[in-house]
């Protein structure tokens, strides 16, 4: 396999306007020529893979809760009306917040392992900017099928609330294990978001909590493309390695198309 770029010194600006706009699915943008295998699904299945064994046994040994094997998951109907209000107000981004939540309320169907808050992923409509719209924010992520987007509306300061507690206690156990800050929250533009779903109709889309991996070490170990695209690389995986990321799969395939924060 060609490296394209070996001997590149560029250094890239955290500030790239890559992070401001569409970028697709990332998973699939890391090397050109004819693939022997689907690279998304080869290195999703390589996040999935270090999560089970890093990230989420080191969480649950620290007794930060989570879903039942860092599974969790989203209606296509959910996204899709999610699209529509995005659209209404004119909102850029669809950003996910980590927070910690009470694994009893009634919005949502939750299978953490034990009773403890449990880490989730609140839905906000934002901005280019990353400020949320009118306080648009949406517990989507595993929620109670009776319930309308109205319904799971929570206020900005709910929000707060969550975020703050999963701060002070989830947050600070993932930055030990990573030796440095780790995600606060990721963003969907709506170009790709709108994409995904107009590709795949899916009833449900399945949510993976998990760990990027060294993307560089799965993509030459098991040849895929022809030249890997090192600008891609340093852009979106190069620095992230051991930080959580969520990777959305269905039936049909997976999907990665956030920005994470930090």
């Amino acid at each position: 396999m060609e490296n394209l770029n070996a001997t590149s010194q560029e250094v890239l600006d955290d500030n790239l306007s890559y992070r401001e706009g569409p970028i697709g699915n990332k998973l699939d943008q890391l090397v050109d020529g004819v693939e022997m295998l689907p690279i998304s699904r080869i290195l999703a299945e390589s996040f999935i893979d270090s999560a089970k064994n890093g990230v989420l046994p080191f969480m649950q040994n620290q007794n930060v809760n989570f879903n039942l094997g860092g599974m969790y998951a989203v209606k296509h109907l959910l996204l899709k009306d999610i699209c529509e209000i995005m659209n209404e107000i004119k909102a850029t981004y669809l950003t996910f917040t980590f927070v910690q939540i009470d694994p009893q309320d009634s919005r949502v169907r939750l299978t953490p392992y034990s009773r403890n808050r449990v880490i989730y992923m609140v839905a906000s409509l934002q901005t280019q900017g990353k400020n949320t719209i009118d306080g648009n924010n949406y517990l989507i992520i595993n929620a109670n099928q009776d319930l309308t987007l109205k319904d799971l509306k929570i206020s900005n300061e709910s929000l707060k609330e969550l975020n703050d507690f999963y701060l002070d206690n989830g947050h600070r156990v993932l930055t030990n294990y990573l030796g440095r800050s780790n995600t606060f929250y990721i963003s969907y533009h709506i170009v790709d978001l709108i994409d995904t779903l107009s590709k795949d109709a899916s009833d449900t889309f399945k949510i993976n909590l998990c760990e990027i991996s060294d993307v560089k070490k799965v993509i030459f170990e098991n040849n895929l493309g022809d030249r890997f695209r090192e600008d891609q690389y340093k852009k979106h995986f190069e620095t992230h390695e051991k930080q959580m990321t969520l990777v959305f799969s269905t039936e049909k395939g997976y999907y990665d198309m956030g920005s994470l924060y930090p």
